[in-house]
């Protein structure tokens, strides 16, 4: 540096004039001035960073999330084939065709074989059953006495078709009949018989036949009907006991799965081939790459949001919602008009079977076909349900005659004086008493008159013919 070389320029210490002891700050002032006067500095700055904009960035196109497939049931004849390795279909009149379990005990009843599982549309019925995938998720369930449980088809899912009861630590449900209008009308007036029960600690298990408790009119007393019942994505879901509550008596925590998850491991068991819904598009959140080791930082042309998510391009949302309004418009009408074609196949079913009905009525016995005619298991059922309907009512009456000659008994084993006054006859049944017997001794007289007359009357006849028969002067003489 010139600073430097200008310093061997000054004057030797010998030449200034400097006394004593203050010459040493006079140096440093002298070695200053010349260092402002005589030198120059070259500092060398480094240049500066320049943010330039690159080329725009573009997202990678979004993924395409398919959702689990599921069984598409559109029409009532698609549960035929599938249910028939485990049931029967038979014709109930006003439903038309229904389905009867096969193989199934005499106690036997819908919703007892399986478990309540929480889901994100309420309390859904996992049953253990290979039909449970159908009957308990479509359609409803009707008791006959004489034919017992039968299901009756219908094509709209939900977790489950149920009536539900709470209180006094329990928690019950029963079937909903075929009358049940799907949506909000739950209450139809069920029977106390339908409904089963089990302790709140118990719910969130395994359910079976002998830990379900049936027809007990003490708890049903404790009980309320629950009728929390709401639309969840075109889903009918009537929500049962709260969640909370369940926690509360079992000591567990709840934790809701999807329901579409369980419906999905369920239809596995129909061997239908499920049918996949359309593809979303996933919201990925794809961040903008940083360049590291350079000057130059390239920025995305883009606009974020304040989460650092790139805006979508309005136009390109705009399609894609008028895509999906579309394809939802044409899946619902697709739905009403497969609903518009069952209504009428099952219509001119109807017709059909009231004419063969009455055709068949119309017909002589020996002139009907031998399928119209009911078979001998058929026969034989119906005979035996009606033994058994002629059984119990003689029980029933044995049992009411027993307790009647039983008050008899002790009511004639009591004192006069030691029996209520309400028991006692009132002087006008005395008098009545009195005045019967009266009577009936006034008829009894008449009676044995009349019969001595008679018997009289008719030694006579006998002797007056005795007398006119020939040689009947001769006897006497």
């Amino acid at each position: 540096m010139e600073f430097l070389t200008s310093m061997s320029t000054l004057p030797p210490p010998s030449r200034l004039s400097l006394r004593g002891s203050g010459s040493c700050p006079l140096l440093f002032v002298a070695l200053a001035a010349g260092a402002l006067t005589g030198c120059t500095a070259n500092v060398q700055t480094e240049p500066p960073v320049v943010y330039t904009s690159g080329p725009a960035y573009e997202a990678p196109p979004p993924e395409l999330q398919t959702p689990p497939a599921v069984v598409e049931i559109t029409v009532a004849s698609d549960f035929y084939q599938p249910l028939e390795s485990y049931g029967t279909w038979v014709d109930i009149e006003g439903y038309g065709r229904c389905w009867q379990p096969r193989n199934v005990g005499e106690d036997w009843r819908p919703y007892s074989s399986g478990q309540w599982v929480s889901t994100d549309a309420g309390w859904c019925w996992q049953s253990s059953e290979s039909f449970g995938w159908a009957t308990y998720h479509y359609g409803r369930w009707n008791d006959d006495p004489q034919r017992g449980w039968y299901w009756v088809p219908q094509t709209q899912w939900a977790p489950a078709w149920v009536s539900w009861r709470e209180g006094g630590g329990y928690a019950g449900w029963a079937p909903l009949p075929p009358q049940a209008r799907p949506g909000f009308e739950v209450r139809v007036g069920l029977p106390s018989s339908a409904y089963v029960f089990v302790d709140e600690h118990h719910f969130s298990g395994p359910i079976r036949p002998s830990t379900v408790i049936v027809n007990n009119t003490t708890i049903i007393n404790k009980t309320l009907i629950m009728n929390d019942t709401h639309i969840t994505n075109n889903m009918t879901v009537n929500s049962g006991p709260r969640v909370a509550t369940i926690e509360k008596a079992t000591g567990q925590s709840i934790r809701p799965v999807p329901v579409r998850q369980l419906r999905v491991a369920e239809e596995a068991k129909s061997g239908l081939k499920p049918m996949a819904s359309p593809p979303s598009a996933a919201n990925q959140n794809h961040p903008v790459p940083r360049a590291q080791g350079a000057v130059t930082v390239t920025q995305p042309a883009r606009a974020a949001t304040s989460e650092g998510r790139p805006i979508e391009d309005p136009k390109a949302q705009a399609a894609a919602q008028a895509r999906a309004k579309a394809d939802s418009e044409a899946k619902t009408l697709a739905a009403e008009k497969a609903k518009a074609d069952e209504k009428s196949r099952e219509d001119q079913k109807a017709r059909a079977l009231s004419q063969a009905n009455t055709e068949a009525k119309a017909k002589p016995a020996e002139a009907r076909p031998e399928e119209a005619r009911p078979s001998a298991a058929q026969t034989e059922a119906k005979t035996l349900a009606a033994e058994k309907a002629k059984a119990d009512e003689k029980s029933r009456e044995d049992q009411k005659a027993r307790a009647l000659s039983q008050a008899n008994t002790e009511a004639k084993a009591k004192p006069a004086e030691a029996r209520p006054e309400e028991a006692r006859p009132s002087a006008a049944q005395t008098d009545a008493k009195a005045s019967a017997e009266v009577k009936a001794k006034a008829d009894a007289k008449a009676k044995a008159d009349a019969k001595a007359s008679a018997e009289a009357k008719a030694k006579a006849d006998a002797a007056k013919a005795e007398e006119e028969k020939p040689g009947g002067d001769s006897k006497r003489q």
